[in-house]
């Protein structure tokens, strides 16, 4: 093969088997047409074209970067770049010297000190030390917070799914009150401590509606181009019934270049919400088409999953009631 070739974790990519069939049963739209993968796969391939990696430290330099289309060193990017706030390991393999390099971290792995490990000698050392925005307090800080986000939130999901298979077990109510903090709500300062926060205030917990909106309204200012964030800017208008704002941020977000196809289903679902909401049925009804034809164009290659499929359900009832109220 020629070339530098590469696999994220869409490891069923029917691009990279040139086969649909595992991608329809294992590789779901949220994954395979989700912004984490394209906008990935978009950066290596512009960075490929530019860069060739001949050493270690060319290996090195790719795996330290973290652009996101114009954006330079993006942190907390929903782990849309190539070292995130979930790259908790970075591990390079060099046949020819018989060398392991190896760093780990909390998040952004590569970016923190990288020890060679000698597979014939047994020898380790320091080969490169952390970039200095690893050790900047500001991307520390971010990573204490998210990280005790992370441990409280996986600790909450695996009590849920006992109780929910053995309904006799009861756990205490986990407490994100040292996650909620005021620093985090006031200074919110990327899309990955928005997303927390907005998945804390979904869940009902302990998180004010004019903090979501205020946020995403300073972050779109910081990342116009970031559609996630207009998207969740419209479900907390909507949660205090401003249909007509939170229709023109939907509106404004399909605008975006940071945009991808699951972005669109969620964006089209909640268009489509909006207007039955407001009694506008054939914007509804439109809004709906576009969204069975995104769904099904990405269900020739992908499995739609859980949240996918409810929400074709969901508009393929609104489409034959229309239908059907039409008829009459």
């Amino acid at each position: 093969m020629e070339g530098t070739a590469y696999v994220l974790n869409d490891i069923f990519s029917p691009e990279r088997l040139q086969d649909i069939s595992l991608s329809k049963k294992y590789l779901q739209i949220s994954r395979g047409a989700g912004l984490y993968n394209i906008a990935r796969r978009e950066r290596l391939d512009k960075y490929l074209k530019k860069h060739s990696i001949q050493s270690i430290d060319d290996m090195i330099e790719l795996l330290r970067d973290y652009d996101l289309a114009k954006y330079k060193k993006f942190t907390g990017s929903l782990n849309s770049t190539i070292v995130n706030e979930r790259t908790l390991h970075t591990i390079i393999f060099d046949n020819n010297s018989c060398k392991v390099f190896i760093a780990a971290a909390e998040g952004y792995s590569a970016l923190s000190d990288i020890i060679s490990f000698d597979l014939l000698s047994g020898e380790g050392k320091l080969y490169k030390e952390s970039e200095k925005e690893f050790r900047s307090d500001s991307l520390k800080k971010f990573m204490e917070w998210y990280s005790l986000y992370q441990e409280i939130s996986l600790v909450h999901t695996v009590t849920q799914g006992i109780s929910r298979r053995f309904s006799f077990v009861k756990f205490k109510t986990p407490d994100f009150s040292s996650v909620i903090n005021d620093s985090i709500v006031a200074q919110c300062s990327n899309p990955r401590e928005l997303w927390s926060l907005f998945r804390l205030w979904n869940h009902g917990k302990e998180v004010k509606t004019e903090v979501i909106i205020n946020s995403s309204t300073r972050l779109i200012e910081k990342f116009k181009e970031l559609a996630v964030l207009y998207i969740i800017k419209a479900k907390a208008l909507t949660r205090i019934k401003q249909y007509k704002e939170a229709e023109d941020t939907l509106l404004q977000s399909l605008k975006c270049k940071i945009i991808s196809p699951y972005d669109r289903i969620h964006i089209y679902n909640d268009l489509a919400g909006i207007y039955l909401k407001i009694k506008e049925k054939e914007k509804a009804r439109e809004y709906a088409q576009k969204n069975i034809e995104v769904i099904e164009t990405l269900s020739c290659k992908y499995s739609c999953g859980d949240k996918t499929g409810k929400i074709y359900s969901e508009m393929k009832k609104l489409i034959k009631k229309s239908s059907l109220k039409k008829l009459k």
